[in-house]
């Protein structure tokens, strides 16, 4: 027996999407093996997401496990409710569609995946990579450096991100990219990118709308390094990030965890520690910002992005609308 949500079954008990998504326990599995015989029979999840890590009896009452005998037909799946298992594939929904034969072949285009230690540099400037990677979890930056060791960072990438997509097509990397924190990336060889470009138009153009993207992001650092003040700097970079985790779901209302040192921020935004901090302290006293260890906490969204003078359109998540604390 197959689940029509999540494709999965073991043994005599009933793995809903929470076990095989979100690695949390199925309700079912902790009360124990079922002596029921479930052949013949289908699964419905009854069209919750589990958004959280939260505690297992929240996750219970989420999941809504129930059996389907073979005689019915098994429900058909609210679009609204497809399993993405990948970031990537996510990005891609929210920013025009995807099918789901695109989907299936997304998912089997994945080679593998890795788990990089923070501060790896796990591509290098110079390298002829065979396959493109895909941001799993963490936080990565692209970066240059130069000869006396300082670097300059040139985005922040989070997850569901293409870290070097472009490398398809200019094949010797120009840039480097570094893991700001613990990160799993999946790697695309380029021999199945180039299969999209050839069977898949309509994710080929989405493939290139993100790259796109990645240009918009760099034009707005530019801007923010050359013209705006040190604190609409950081108040901008803030907006952004928190934009882009929103639509990754790794924000829990106006809180986001961004494990990054301040002199990693500094390097993202060509300022000294001294400054970072100095610009930090300001938003705080503003009343816009709390920050506390990892957690930040935006408190005043409307000032922070009129400080920032913030327009999120370059990011194309219209789908997503706009955040508000009214």
């Amino acid at each position: 027996m197959r689940c029509e949500n999540c494709h999965a079954f073991s043994g005599d008990i009933l793995h809903c999407t929470l076990q095989v998504v979100w690695g949390i326990p199925c309700p079912t599995e902790q009360t124990g093996p079922c002596s029921r015989d479930f052949s013949g029979y289908s699964a419905d999840f009854g069209g919750h997401r589990a958004k959280s890590r939260a505690t297992w009896d929240r996750y219970r009452r989420l999941a809504r496990c129930h059996l389907v005998t073979k005689q019915r037909p098994a429900p058909q799946l609210r679009r609204e409710f497809r399993v993405i298992e990948q970031p990537l594939l996510r990005q891609l929904s929210i920013r025009g569609g995807i099918s789901r034969e695109e989907v299936e072949f997304l998912r089997s285009a994945f080679a593998g995946t890795r788990e990089i230690p923070h501060d790896r540099e796990f591509i290098r400037e110079g390298d002829l990579p065979q396959a493109s990677t895909v941001l799993l979890s963490g936080f990565a930056a692209r970066s240059k450096e130069l000869a006396n060791g300082k670097r300059q960072f040139l985005t922040i990438h989070v997850k569901g991100d293409f870290v070097d997509l472009h490398s398809f097509l200019l094949k010797k990397m120009d840039h480097g990219v570094v893991a700001l924190t613990p990160c799993t990336i999946g790697l695309v060889p380029h021999e199945k990118l180039k299969e999209i470009t050839e069977r898949f138009p309509s994710l080929t153009r989405q493939l290139w709308l993100s790259t796109t993207i990645d240009a918009a992001i760099h034009r707005e650092w530019l801007v923010s390094f050359g013209r705006r003040s040190s604190r609409a700097n950081v108040a901008h970079l803030l907006c952004e990030l928190y934009m882009r985790l929103w639509a990754a779901e790794e924000t829990d209302g106006f809180r986001f965890r961004l494990p990054i040192t301040q002199g990693e921020l500094a390097d993202a935004r060509g300022m000294s520690i001294v400054h970072m901090n100095r610009a930090i302290k300001a938003l705080r006293e503003q009343g816009l910002i709390s920050w506390l260890g990892e957690e930040v906490m935006i408190r005043d969204w409307d000032g922070l992005v009129s400080l920032a003078e913030f327009d999120p359109t370059y990011l194309q998540l219209e789908g997503l609308g706009r955040p508000s604390q009214q």
